[in-house]
């Protein structure tokens, strides 16, 4: 039971293009055999462990499964004030608990807290990142507007206003 774990998630994000700004759960496969995800159930609460139930997917081993909430049958949304998430199996037992941050314009993943590098569906590594940039179609996609800026990307000792767009190479660290 204790091979699926959650690795990312992101809640309702108005100011990225990523997946529709909807909030998602990405979970893991880290076993060695293929499991039933609808066997298993994920809250916001330990003392509720069948508040959401998983959808009819199979994981295979090293596979990611990315839920998007109120679209996959997944009825949970996640505060961008941020929670603990817990993941269930069937028979009630605890397999995985995250305590989820403030979100308000980041996505969280396991390995790195908060990021503004999404990687859902991929490894959370820049390479999966990378991968998921790649996956998403090619149209011209502001991301990022900076007025007032005071931080960011110096040109000549001064600080101009910024608009980035998706395959801006600033974006890409």
């Amino acid at each position: 039971n204790d091979q699926i774990i959650i690795t990312e998630a992101q809640s309702n994000n108005d100011t990225d293009w990523t997946l529709g700004f909807h909030d998602y759960i990405e979970v893991y496969n880290g076993g060695e055999t293929t499991v039933k995800l609808s066997q298993y159930f994920l809250s916001r609460s330990q003392s509720e462990p069948f508040a959401c139930h998983m959808p009819a997917v199979e994981l295979a081993p090293g596979e990611y499964a990315l839920l998007i909430c109120d679209i996959d049958l997944l009825d949970m949304r996640l505060p961008k004030e941020g929670s603990e998430l817990f993941l269930f199996y069937r028979d009630g037992t605890e397999c995985d608990a995250v305590d989820l941050p403030a979100m308000e314009n980041n996505v969280w993943q396991r390995e790195y807290g908060l990021t503004m590098q999404p990687s859902p569906g991929y490894a959370n590594t820049e390479a999966g990142a990378s991968a998921y940039r790649a996956s998403v179609p090619h149209t011209l996609a502001i991301t990022e507007v900076v007025s007032s800026n005071s931080k960011l990307l110096p040109l000549n000792g001064e600080y101009n206003d910024l608009i980035l767009q998706r395959d801006s190479p600033w974006l890409h660290h």
